[in-house]
């Protein structure tokens, strides 16, 4: 009597999903559907999920021992992590439904792109981005290079995660991990505005003092109201001059305003020529030594009166030094309400 023995293997071990490793840059994973017994499949229909894919409806027979392959296209695939990822299959046959399952396999491709722009002059930019072009994590270094001066003035968009220091050289550094098509930006903004204010003020502070010292002459000029028995708008001009070297040919101009008249009388040093017609008061001093002095002192007067502010002329000494003509001004003085401001 002969007997046949009949095994029955679960669908799930009958029918197996696999791959082997896809290459992320092709855009298309292929996998397999395995027939692991010795029995013919018909009118198969089965339906594929997986996190990279929907397939749906795929209708075909599956012989004994043999291999259906499948190729889906994904979108993207280089920018989806490597590893391994589930498909579930939903099998139905003749005799009912049932589920098997596999895994596919993206295979592994690594590549961190680096940009870096610098702009501006006063406010210096300097951006640095890193970025995962590959499917797997990947960790990535930044580093910023400054000087001790330039150090002083820079921010960052992200705190460094360590600083270095060698001799006048600071290094900035950042580490991080970067998933697939993740990015990590680093912006180093140097404001040298103050720093330029201060260089300008500085240079106009040096300016300044070295104009004031290389004087030869100084020449300073007041006012002060003068009281008269008839009332009279009257000021006591006075001018003072001091040689802060050799000079030669020393000369004093001064301008007499319009509305006022000269005094007849002059306190100190008489002048050399008054010219009403052109209204100039001149004194001709020759040579004065160093430290040497000379001060005039004259009044103006008016019977108008005079209401609210009084400018008088600058006046104007020129002097020979070292056979080259030179000449200086005076302070510009005004009156107003019995005050001298200057």
């Amino acid at each position: 009597e002969d007997k046949m023995t009949v095994k029955i293997v679960p669908l799930k071990e009958a029918l197996e999903i696999t791959s082997e490793s896809n290459d992320p840059e092709k855009n298309t994973v292929r996998f397999f559907v395995r027939n692991n017994v010795n029995a013919d499949f018909k009118n198969l229909k089965i339906n594929f999920s997986s996190a990279l894919f929907n397939l749906e409806n795929q209708k075909f027979d599956l012989e004994a021992y043999s291999t259906k392959i499948f190729d889906v296209p994904v979108e993207d695939l280089n920018k989806i992590e490597a590893g391994s990822y589930i498909v579930d299959g939903l099998v139905e046959v003749v005799s009912g439904n049932g589920d098997i399952g596999g895994k596919i396999y993206i295979g592994e491709k690594q590549g961190i792109e680096t940009t870096e722009s610098n702009e501006g002059i006063i406010i210096r930019e300097n951006k640095i981005v890193k970025t995962n072009i590959g499917n797997v994590v990947e960790e990535v270094n930044i580093v910023v290079e400054k000087g001790a001066f330039s150090r002083l003035f820079t921010t960052f968009n992200v705190e460094p995660n360590a600083v270095t220091r060698d001799s006048w050289k600071v290094s900035y550094i950042w580490n991080k991990k970067l998933g697939p098509v993740e990015t990590f930006e680093v912006v180093a903004k140097t404001n040298y505005i103050l720093p330029l204010l201060v260089f300008i003020a500085a240079g106009f502070l040096v300016f300044g003092f070295k104009k004031f010292y290389s004087k030869k002459i100084e020449v300073v000029k007041s006012v002060s109201p003068v009281r008269t028995k008839g009332g009279q708008f009257a000021l006591r001009v006075k001018i003072n001059i001091k040689a802060k070297d050799n000079v030669q040919n020393v000369s004093l101009v001064d301008k007499i305003p319009a509305v006022v008249k000269v005094h007849e009388k002059f306190d100190t040093i008489k002048p050399d020529k008054v010219d009403l017609k052109n209204r100039r008061i001149e004194w001709n001093f020759g040579d004065l030594a160093a430290g040497e002095e000379r001060a005039i002192s004259y009044i103006v007067y008016s019977s108008i009166g005079v209401v609210g502010r009084f400018a008088l002329p600058s006046a104007v000494v020129v002097f020979e030094r070292e056979s080259e003509i030179h000449e200086v001004e005076s302070n510009h003085v005004y009156f107003l309400s019995e005050q001298v401001l200057e």
